[in-house]
């Protein structure tokens, strides 16, 4: 942390610089402070699909709709974990109550990038029981509690979409 600090007071403000800020207060979970500092990246232009991403994520919880902008663009620049930035948009999606949009994201996360992980097939669930597609949110569920045993979601969502 100092050296970036001492870093930025020097006046050596990088695009790459101030993502590691932001990157660095994410992982310590100062998300106000790390939107501060992938916004002066943006602003910069600093523009990169990782970049976006690791915005988005600080966004998803207040800011579902402006999460799914950033998500769009860091898919259309394209970056190493691409994969991940479908999951994370089929998440915000579900956040907005766009179910169906949700369920695509996740497909192409879980299909075409391998994204097998419980929580995208717990999510993808729910949102096809929200649609009344109980089968293939039973079927989710499964595939979650068999990738993570203890899914305490998936467990609920199974029960529910199995009355």
């Amino acid at each position: 942390g100092m050296v970036l600090a001492e870093g930025i007071r020097a006046g050596a403000v990088s695009g790459q610089l101030l993502e590691a800020m932001g990157t660095y207060h994410g992982s310590q979970g100062r998300t106000d402070s790390a939107l501060v500092y992938y916004n002066k990246a943006v602003a910069i232009g600093a523009l990169n699909g990782q970049l976006l991403h690791n915005r988005a994520m600080t966004l998803l919880a207040t800011d579902p709709d402006a999460a799914i902008a950033d998500l769009t663009q860091a898919i259309a620049l394209g970056h190493p974990s691409v994969g991940d930035s479908y999951a994370l948009r089929g998440r915000a999606y579900y956040q907005a109550g766009r179910y169906a949009d949700a369920i695509k994201d996740f497909d192409t996360a879980i299909g075409t990038f391998g994204h097998a992980r419980a929580d995208a097939f717990t999510l993808r669930g729910i949102c096809h029981y929200q649609l009344g597609q109980r089968e293939a949110a039973a079927a989710d569920a499964r595939t979650a509690l068999r990738l993570d045993p203890n899914a305490r979601d998936a467990s609920r969502l199974l029960e529910a979409a199995s009355q």
